[in-house]
């Protein structure tokens, strides 16, 4: 086993807390034809989550769907979330997109897999296409939607598809969902966390956090490790840091209700509540999260990685748990590390040889008191007096 497999079996078994509970859940068939459902695509009712927006069908493919719809054929259910948004009625995809974007490439008569679905494309667009139907055995081979006949349109834009909408009335937050897109099978690598957060709860929140986790002393930190640089690990690090630091000066808690044991709902809820709450400045968070990875830049580029398995040496891997309780210590410490950069690695290595880091950073990690002993520990770490 080499270093990197020893980070990702500690984040893997991070003694998270999470527990899944019984979700009341209704579930419905509806149907909507294919005009219909393009205006809910162009009203921005549809929502395409970022992780499904490649577009990946050929275009034999892509022709075998439209000759089906127009020999009036059954084609696959389109599966969506239903959520409510700021007072309006948004539809997530959890499959179908590509069936989606095919369909709305045809009937605008071109073909751009480049293109987002909510983009108006025409022929001068770059890489952009005439969709034709390239089956030979299609009765309507080589032709787009405006060269079919009057007959043929109707039939193609009166098409039903049918739609299989969830939506969960209990609790009232977006945990099923975040279960759907984590369970069902959405490509060959699985999806992380903060890849399936992206997609359920973007906003200002996250678009700041992954602009500041991509531009700053953090971004030259964390290059070094692979796999802290995969999948969106380093958004879902910076988020936590940000996440944890509001739980630490509010008492665990989040709009008066005590925060879960969960690392994933805990992040999950911060997202949400902030995107919820226009009002809420979580700046402060952000700012403080900066300046205090600035100064650990500045003091050690290594101080957020852990130690080498079967060696006294550091490692160039970050250690999440060990990174979020020295980052939130030095900004309770007033972004001042008062020791010398040999002295805390020794201090490290001791922590990392001791029963307290197990106790402290492998055993429920995410639970408030463990939160606040970590912090505490690192406190004395960075202000280590001989």
């Amino acid at each position: 086993m080499n270093d990197l497999d020893e980070e990702i079996i500690i984040e893997e078994y991070e003694d998270d807390g999470y527990q899944i509970s019984r979700y009341e859940i209704t579930t419905y068939v509806t149907q909507r034809n294919i005009d219909s459902l393009l205006k809910w695509v162009s009203a921005n009712k549809i929502v395409i989550p970022d992780f499904q927006r490649d577009y990946v069908w050929t275009k034999k493919t892509a022709s075998k769907l439209i000759d089906s719809i127009l020999l009036n054929l059954p084609i696959p259910n389109i599966f969506l979330y239903k959520t409510i948004d700021k007072g309006e009625e948004k539809y997530y995809v959890i499959d179908g997109f590509q069936r989606i974007q095919t369909i709305k490439f045809f009937k605008d008569g071109v073909w751009n897999p480049n293109s987002n679905i909510k983009e108006c494309i025409s022929f001068k667009d770059e890489d952009s296409k005439i969709f034709k139907i390239d089956s030979k055995v299609s009765e309507w081979y080589n032709m787009t939607y405006s060269m079919l006949s009057e007959n043929d349109k109707f039939n193609f834009e009166e098409y039903n598809i049918n739609l299989t909408i969830f939506e969960q009335t209990h609790p009232e937050n977006k945990d099923s969902m975040f279960e759907v897109f984590e369970r069902i099978n959405t490509g060959a690598e699985k999806l992380s966390e903060q890849e399936i957060r992206n997609a359920i709860f973007g906003g200002a929140l996250l678009a700041e956090v992954k602009s500041k986790a991509e531009n700053s002393s953090f971004n030259k930190i964390v290059r070094s490790d692979n796999h802290m640089n995969k999948r969106q690990n380093y958004v879902d690090l910076y988020l936590r840091f940000v996440t944890y630091l509001y739980m630490l000066k509010n008492n665990f808690e989040l709009d008066g209700i005590k925060i879960t044991s969960s690392k994933r709902e805990t992040l999950n809820n911060f997202c949400n509540y902030c995107n919820n709450h226009s009002d809420f400045n979580y700046q402060q968070y952000l700012n403080d999260v900066s300046k205090a990875i600035d100064c650990i830049y500045e003091f050690d580029k290594t101080a957020l990685c852990g130690k080498k398995r079967n060696s006294d040496e550091i490692s160039d891997k970050i250690h999440a748990v060990f990174a979020e309780a020295l980052v939130l210590s030095v900004i309770e410490n007033g972004f001042k590390i008062n020791v010398t950069p040999e002295k805390f690695n020794n201090e490290k290595i001791s922590l990392w040889n001791s029963d307290e880091f197990f106790d402290l950073f492998v055993q429920k990690t995410t639970s408030p008191a463990n939160i606040s002993a970590r912090v505490n520990k690192l406190l004395d770490m960075i202000n280590y007096e001989e």
